[in-house]
């Protein structure tokens, strides 16, 4: 069942401070404090000057190196190749997780003890464990192009909810694989190494993102946005090279959601009560559509996932065979009706479910229209008008506009909630990623400055300097003492946090 889940953030109430282990040198530090109060990240770096030849390290794999093929059979091997290690050996990667760069806090959860203190002896050991699944995905991040071959397009709406997603989930074991094997090639400074491994990481979650819904984009932004975190572990690695040009050929979005925010708000047409509305049918006929379109809702709403962990309960199909509880519905939707495109004499041919079903359909088709014609505007264009449809203002018949009329079965504005988490999860993906590019940029013109961070990035001549991805505008930018601040703003209600990155250099020895 496509079922949308948060991935990579924290709900904490109280401060929590995430260091870099102070025997692998690194100074790097994460704040995460409750509410809506801003992240903070804390880095001391290097100057760095330009890699040669500018592209030594990348973030995806090489166009030139890629080899023909289909990367999901690769995919599937490398899980069943994980998945038949034994349980020991999968207890064994479990607790290695705890091995970083970054030290993460414990979890709560007695299912995922932290195990502090893993050594790096221990967990070259699990990855040459693990060797078999290693070669798999390093064949399949190499290949042209990733087809999950769900054949959704010939699924109707109920075969579609009901896929499952479970492999995609596993996915994230994958990448934390290949993050550790990233982070014990940091450890040995062997940063060629590090990038071939960081290139299959990246690409693991954009071949994720490849299945068409917003689930798999969720988890495919997740799997980046760890291994960005990789990243920023380099960056403050004791004289790593600098990344500005492997950051600046990344592809923005990195990964893009919007394929699968497409999908699924196609899926509201396969409803059975809007697929089948302008054709006749049976009263009986009618009362089981109604049924099955109440039960699709039901599914998409009883979601475990949603914020909070709260469900939402509607009424029983079976009660829909009552016609005394649509009767409150009809006037307003044989008005509504006519400004949806019917004439009289249609709406007076037509049964009262059939009324009904054809209002629906006509008004899910207007609603989907008003968020697809934004989705593909930049962020800081798009993101005002789609906080505008999340939150319409008149629903009484009045408004002017078609898709703000009220749906009788809640079809489309069960799927429309899942549209603003994927875009907001993709762009702040790209904000942290823009971030570590104008760390670059500073430590470049730190080189080539006696060692100090410009008054303003202005002041940033060797390097063009990234916008803010949020909103289109320069980023938020100054100079505390000795220290570069960098502030990105909270994406929207649903991310509603901001970012603040502090950077600082490191004492000469």
């Amino acid at each position: 069942m496509m079922t949308i889940r948060t991935h990579g953030l924290w709900p904490l109430c109280a401060m929590i401070v995430v260091a870099m282990s102070s025997d692998l040198f690194a100074q790097v530090t994460q704040i995460i404090e409750g509410g809506n109060r801003p992240w903070t990240y804390k880095f001391v770096v290097d100057p760095a000057s330009e890699v040669q030849p500018a592209l030594k390290y990348r973030l995806l794999p090489d166009q030139m190196m890629l080899r023909p093929g289909d990367a999901s059979s690769f995919y599937h091997r490398a899980l069943r190749r994980f998945s038949a290690h034994s349980d020991m050996e999968r207890k064994e990667f479990d607790e290695c997780l705890a091995f970083g760069l970054m030290i993460r806090p414990a979890s709560t959860d007695k299912d995922h003890h932290v195990v502090a203190g893993v050594s790096i002896d221990r967990v070259k050991t699990l990855i040459t464990t693990f060797s078999d699944v290693l070669v798999e995905l390093n064949l399949a991040a190499n290949r042209e192009y990733c087809d999950w071959g769900l054949g959704f397009r010939e699924k109707d709406g109920i075969e579609t909810i009901n896929l499952q997603f479970d492999e995609f989930y596993l996915m994230r074991s994958l990448a934390r694989l290949l993050q550790m094997k990233a982070r014990v090639a940091i450890v040995d400074h062997d940063y060629d190494e590090a990038f071939r491994v960081i290139q299959m990481s990246f690409q693991l979650g954009r071949d994720v993102s490849q299945c068409p819904f917003i689930i798999t984009g969720l988890i495919g932004t997740a799997i980046a946005v760890e291994t960005q975190v990789v990243l920023m572990e380099i960056i403050a690695q004791p004289g790593s090279p600098n990344l500005y040009w492997a950051l600046a050929m990344v592809p923005m979005p990195l990964i893009d959601v919007r394929p699968g925010v497409e999908n699924e708000l196609n899926l509201a047409l396969k409803f059975p009560l809007v697929r089948e509305a302008d054709r006749p049918h049976t009263s009986q006929e009618w009362k089981d559509l109604f049924g099955q379109s109440i039960e699709l809702v039901r599914q998409l709403r009883a979601n475990p996932a949603k914020e909070g962990g709260e469900t939402e309960t509607l009424e029983n199909p079976a009660s829909w065979n009552s016609l005394d509880l649509l009767k409150p519905e009809f006037a307003r939707v044989k008005e509504e009706l006519v400004r949806l495109g019917l004439t009289a004499d249609q709406i007076s041919a037509m049964p009262v479910l059939q009324l009904i079903a054809a209002h629906e359909s006509r008004l899910v088709r207007c609603k989907r229209d008003e968020t697809l014609k934004l989705i593909r505007l930049p962020f800081h264009q798009a993101a005002q008008l789609l906080e505008r449809i999340e939150k319409p203002g008149s629903q009484d018949g009045e408004s002017n506009r078609l898709s703000d009329f009220k749906e009788v079965v809640p079809l489309y504005d069960s799927l429309r909630p899942f549209v603003g988490q994927a875009l907001h999860a993709s762009i702040r993906l790209d904000c942290r990623l823009a971030r570590l590019q104008v760390v670059e940029a500073l430590r470049l013109h730190a080189t080539a400055n006696r060692r100090k961070f410009p008054e303003s990035l202005a002041e940033v001549t060797l390097v063009p300097i990234p916008l803010n991805p949020i909103t289109g505008k320069p980023i938020t930018y100054s100079l505390d003492g000795e220290t570069a601040v960098l502030e990105f703003p909270s994406s929207n209600s649903i991310a509603n946090y901001g970012e603040i990155t502090r950077v600082t250099l490191r004492k000469e020895d």
